[in-house]
């Protein structure tokens, strides 16, 4: 009987070691000034540097240094496997728009697709589409956001509070501008592909100081690919593996009894309501072939957080007091001044330090809620407010304070 984990994880952490000591080897032209975890952009139009805000934003950077890096693993649904590669090398710039932004990190370069996942929007009130050389998590609707990414190259203040902020250039803003110039194919027709390729060769990280140095893109709730060890009771009747599951994962299990001829046990998706560990009969397969072989991977994904119990009382300025009670996994009740009724969905993400409350009622407007706790029960809120889709006015911020009965805790 043989119990299989990975090496990837070792793997991947050397991986991240050996970038980081490289790093300052490459081939680049950009010294950091000052501390900080960097991103060099190495393109056909020249280099340009950006200063990423690790410790503003952290799950937004994690995303990003892990895919640039090849440090956390992207699941290949169609090829059943986990890949590490740096994933922007060789992509290009797909979208430029002269006095607005430059659009990159799409694999097949059209903009409509990604690393297969998305990750929680975290957008603060301070990190705003100020200036130009804002470096921006692009996305086609809330928490879509995977690997694309913007740089602005004018203010865009219309953009704060719908993407997510997490960087800016620092050396090398006029490759940017220049970017933002190239002929493109059709901007009368919306067709701003460059007529000629604008190719991101490389994506260098650089982590400069003692605090930079300790940011590791796994140690944050991105997506990833990991595999989970596996725990024999033999003395059970029938007898079982089991491992640790996580609510936010999906699970692929394979068995084999001579490691040659796998077989896929089962799969599990996401489940809140699912047991902290999972058992897998293996009784047949010792009875007759006296061994089995197993693989589990876990493709996880962001976490979201049951808030059932949770009573919110925010108040928003001017604007006034809104209520929420969330009664269940997906809904709840709310009051809004003489308004009240039904929440029919809502996620809860947890942010590090922060979470996330998107959430849709019956008779107001759609929201994102970004929760600063400075105490157990209490706090500043951002709260994004999106734009009517009966016509009745654009989005808008606001932000204010909360109380809370209790804060819903990651599972």
């Amino acid at each position: 009987m043989i119990l299989k984990r990975t090496l990837s994880l070792s793997l991947a952490g050397f991986s991240l070691l050996l970038a980081t000591r490289l790093a300052n080897a490459a081939d680049i032209a950009f010294t950091p000034s000052e501390d900080g975890v960097y991103a060099v952009f190495s393109t056909s139009q020249g280099e340009f540097a950006a200063k990423l805000y690790y410790d503003l934003v952290p799950l937004t950077v994690a995303n990003f240094v892990g895919l640039a890096e090849g440090s956390v693993l992207i699941w290949d649904a169609e090829e059943q496997t986990a890949t590490s590669e740096k994933f922007y090398n060789g992509l290009t710039f797909h979208r430029v728009i002269e006095d607005f932004m430059i659009q990159g990190g799409s694999p097949n370069g059209l903009g409509t697709d990604g690393p297969g996942y998305g990750i929680p929007d975290e957008i603060r009130a301070d990190l705003t589409h100020s200036k130009s050389g804002i470096l921006s998590m692009a996305n086609s609707g809330p928490n879509s956001g995977g690997s694309q990414f913007f740089i602005t190259v004018e203010p865009t203040a219309w953009l704060d509070g719908k993407y997510a902020v997490f960087g800016e250039i620092v050396d090398g803003l006029e490759n940017v501008e220049a970017i933002s110039e190239v002929p493109v194919i059709d901007p009368d027709a919306s067709n701003h592909k460059p007529i000629t390729d604008v190719v991101i060769n490389e994506v260098t990280i650089l982590r400069v100081g003692t605090e930079a140095q300790q940011f590791d893109p796994r140690n944050y709730d991105v997506p990833n690919v990991l595999f989970p060890e596996i725990k024999m009771d033999l003395q059970a009747t029938p007898q079982v593996a089991r491992f640790d599951r996580r609510i936010n994962a999906n699970y692929l299990i394979k068995q084999s009894t001579d490691l040659e001829n796998w077989e896929t046990d089962e799969s599990l998706e996401p489940d809140y309501d699912v047991e902290s560990e999972h058992s897998i009969d293996v009784s047949a397969p010792l009875a007759s072939d006296g061994k089995v072989f197993l693989e589990v991977t876990e493709i996880t994904s962001p976490y979201l957080v049951d808030g059932t119990g949770t009573n919110l009382t925010i108040t928003l300025g001017d604007l006034g007091t809104l209520g929420l009670s969330l009664n269940d996994t997906t809904g709840g009740t709310y009051s809004f001044g003489e308004s009240a009724g039904t929440i029919d969905k809502y996620y809860w993400s947890p942010l590090e330090d922060r979470d996330q409350l998107y959430v849709e009622f019956s008779g107001l407007r759609t929201m994102q809620i970004y929760f600063d706790w400075t105490k157990n029960s209490s706090g500043t809120v951002f709260v994004h407010i999106f734009e009517s889709y009966s016509g009745a006015g654009d989005y808008f911020n606001v932000e204010g304070t909360f109380l809370a009965n209790r804060r819903p805790a990651s599972n």
